[in-house]
Parts: C-alpha cells; sequence; structure tokens
C-alpha cells in the first residue's frame, strides 16, 4: 500500500507534554488520538500510514487499534499484505441514538452505516469522573435485527422457564 502524505490527524500534544500526563491519561490521549485520525480519514488507514504520521510507537498503535476494533469503533478490510482501518460510526440517523441504564454503565444502541452496509450498533459505555470508557459491542446488520431481537426475547423465555 502507498505511503499516505494526506493523512488527516488531529492537533497532537508534543512528547514533552505526553510524558507529563499521569498513565491513565496518557492512554486515554492516545486512544483518542489514533481514534480521531482514523474518522478523519473514511478511505481508511493502515498501521504504517498510522506510525509514520503519530509520534507514539508502532506497538502502541497497534495496541489501540486492537482495542478500537474489539469494541467495533473501527472495522478491518485486507487489501493485499496491508490492513485497512476503518471508521465504523457514521451515524444515519444521530437522533436515534437510544441508551439503556445498567449499574454502573449503560448500553447505547445506534444506527450506523459503512461500506458493509447499515448496522445497529450496541455499546457498552462507563462514565467515571475522569472519562467514559468504552466497553464491547456488537453490530448487528439492521436487516436482521428484528430476528436479533427475537432471539434475545427467546432466550430470556427459555431462562425464565429454567428458574
Amino acid at each position: 500500500m502507498s505511503r499516505r502524505l494526506d493523512l488527516q490527524v488531529p492537533e497532537k500534544l508534543t512528547k514533552d507534554q505526553l510524558l507529563k500526563l499521569p498513565t491513565r491519561l496518557r492512554e486515554q490521549y492516545i486512544k483518542h488520538v489514533v481514534r480521531e485520525t482514523i474518522l478523519r480519514n473514511e478511505d481508511g488507514v493502515t498501521l504504517q500510514d498510522l506510525s509514520q504520521r503519530l509520534p507514539f510507537e508502532k506497538q502502541t498503535i497497534a495496541k489501540y487499534l486492537s482495542i478500537l476494533k474489539y469494541t467495533n469503533e473501527v472495522y478491518v478490510r485486507a487489501i493485499g499484505n496491508s490492513v485497512l482501518y476503518l471508521p465504523n460510526t457514521r451515524l444515519m440517523h444521530p437522533s436515534f441514538e437510544r441508551s439503556f441504564p445498567l449499574t454502573d454503565k449503560e448500553l447505547r444502541a445506534s444506527l450506523l452505516k459503512n461500506r458493509l452496509g447499515e448496522f445497529v450498533f450496541i455499546q457498552e459505555r462507563k462514565k467515571d469522573p475522569y472519562a467514559e470508557t468504552t466497553g464491547g459491542g456488537i453490530l448487528v446488520p439492521r436487516s436482521v435485527f428484528k430476528d436479533f431481537v427475537r432471539f434475545l426475547r427467546d432466550a430470556s423465555n427459555a431462562m425464565e422457564t429454567m428458574k
């Protein structure tokens, strides 16, 4: 894959500023910069693109790409020997977003569209005094979402009969 000189990146702290941050804030900041860079480059980025343009170690960037992939904030496409990371958060209808409160977190459902189609995106979020933490997430194709809800209802009913 060719080198991306036109990669759009957010403003970054200097290395000295970054090192002065407490560990937790530094980790949140790096994840934020990696996520924002992917969001600003809808055609996708590779690990190589990111490591050439961001002031973080390649291994650190790879760690946060894994986290973003796990939480379904990005998705990947293999192109030859390269892996392309694409943003997975283009909301189709921002007014649709719904939340379901749990004890110390919430589940948030959004309708989004990416190159693969339309999806209902369900993601766990936890708010603490310092930041919002993203947990796991799932993408359910919009075309089968009603079947997915039916599956959950059937699973719930089956659990009720086991009491």
